[in-house]
């Protein structure tokens, strides 16, 4: 357990570090003042082996010494790109000098605290949190292929946190794509606590447990030893093999000179406003209806007779059943008598009612179908089609259930809508060049080795997965339709 401390700004804080029920250790974190404010750093290496664990102390001391060398004019955004970028070259400089660290890489999450506001960098799935009281303010975004899933709504986030793909990183620092850090500015207020943290420990948990966790009003120390217990608990009641998981956790004891934007406690204020005055709203509406009922009901005592009867009742017959049922008979002309007797046969007429109950039946049908519709609507153009289809393989990969008959289930769903896609796409391209490449890739869509789900469930997740080669099977289809895009963008 580490204390964290600064002497230029003002916090109190704690860091743990722990193996989880792997070999070794491939986290790192570290904490220092620089010219640029506070800095704290959490790694988590990728690549297996030694790969891991060098990767992570690359480039915890490569993020650390850039932002040390820097002047304390540099903007803080700009060092900690730069920062990366050093980081990730010391990486790739590593692999050429040992080619058995190649594959290696890192993920990390970087705050960079002065009396201005929080600057956050991120790259992969490590993640920081601002928290106040029981709320979370903000959360950095994984850079993870179920994460996208998410954003697209393909799945949940408590679905995509127990995939088997939950591992797929789309940023990083070493051996991945793309190597550029996203950027937060934030502001912070006093007693605002600040979390990060690796997937070991938010991949754990449920997103509502682990916050319930990290806003327990305790000493910090305490806190994180108490938590990492429980994510050691819940590992080895899983049969062990879980992740390392490292946390940094601190809390301010003064604001920031960037304020938010839009304070949460307006928010909540606003709220409140808003609820008093629909509440007085529908008690002033249900008062003005019980007076009307009232004066309803002395009018049809008073006045009895009607010479006329509501639109509503237009022939002989109809005319007759109204009056037997409100009980009037032709008499006076008081005009008055007349608007209080059509208000009384609004209020009291079976046949009024039944019809108006049956056209919002009707409405609500019709509403329900319409929504139907607009939910199954396909793309109406090849490029959207395609994109469509990749998204529905990518949710494929990623499918994982607690028995082979579900997972199978789920997978043929899938293979369903596939085929849907693929006949409006095939549609949509007929009077095109790319009609030949859709059939092609069509044929192999059947390819009974691209569904199949492995018997024996996922070590890490508990779940039923597909095959890896149902899931290379995937990747390849993914690739042709890729190239597909690339023929139709042209056109």
């Amino acid at each position: 357990m580490d204390i964290i401390k600064s002497d230029i700004v003002s916090l109190h804080g704690a860091a743990i570090s722990m193996i989880g029920g792997r070999p070794e250790n491939q986290d790192d974190m570290g904490y220092l003042d620089t010219p640029l404010g506070f800095l704290i750093i959490v790694c988590d290496g990728m690549g297996g082996g030694p790969g891991g664990k060098t990767a992570s102390y690359i480039v915890k001391h490569a993020l650390a010494e850039t932002i040390l060398e820097c002047s304390p004019q540099t903007p803080r955004d700009h060092a900690l790109k730069m920062a990366a970028a050093r980081a990730h070259q010391a990486l790739e400089e590593k692999m050429k000098d040992n080619p058995a660290l190649n594959g290696m890489g890192s993920t990390f999450v970087a705050i960079l605290l002065n009396s201005q506001s929080a600057v956050v960098a991120h790259s992969g799935d490590s993640r920081c949190y601002r928290l106040h009281g029981k709320k979370c303010l903000f959360r950095t975004q994984d850079h993870s292929l179920v994460a996208e899933l998410v954003r697209k709504k393909v799945m949940t986030e408590e679905d995509a946190r127990q995939s088997p793909q939950a591992n797929v990183i789309t940023r990083g620092l070493g051996s991945t794509n793309n190597h550029v850090p996203e950027i937060d500015e934030i502001p912070y207020k006093k007693g605002d606590r600040f979390v990060l943290c690796t997937d070991g420990v938010w991949g754990s948990m449920k997103h509502q447990e682990l916050l319930k966790s990290l806003t327990q009003q305790k000493d910090q120390q305490q806190l994180l030893t108490e938590l990492s217990t429980q994510v050691d608990q819940i590992g080895f009641s899983k049969g062990g093999g879980h992740d390392n998981h490292t946390i940094a956790m601190f809390e301010l004891e003064k604001d920031s000179l960037l304020k938010d934007s839009f304070s949460w406690r307006i928010w909540a204020m606003l709220t409140l406003i808003a609820v008093l005055i629909f509440a007085f709203i529908s008690l002033f509406i249900w008062l003005l209806s019980g007076l009307r009922e009232q004066k309803v009901q002395f009018t049809s005592q008073t006045t009895p007779y009607i010479t006329q009867t509501p639109s509503l009742c237009d022939n002989q017959n109809d005319q007759t059943y109204c009056k037997e049922k409100i009980g009037v008979q032709d008499s006076i002309t008081d005009s008055d008598a007349i608007a209080n007797g059509y208000d009384s046969l609004l209020n009291d007429n079976s046949i009024f009612q039944s019809l108006k109950s049956r056209q919002s039946k009707d409405s609500d049908g019709e509403n329900k179908q319409n929504a139907k519709r607009e939910e199954n609507a396909v793309p109406t153009n090849p490029l959207e089609t395609t994109n469509k289809i990749i998204e529905r393989y990518e949710s494929a990969k990623a499918v994982g259930e607690e028995t082979v008959e579900k997972a199978q289930k789920k997978l043929d769903a899938h293979k369903e809508e596939i085929h849907d896609l693929f006949e409006d796409l095939s549609e949509q391209t007929k009077l095109s060049e790319a009609r030949n490449k859709v059939e092609a890739i069509s044929r192999v869509i059947d390819k009974p080795v691209s569904w199949y789900v492995d018997k024996e469930p996922d070590k890490k997740t508990n779940l039923y997965v597909p095959t890896p080669k149902a899931i290379e099977e995937m990747n390849k289809q993914i690739d042709r339709l890729r190239e597909l895009q690339r023929i139709l963008e042209k056109k």
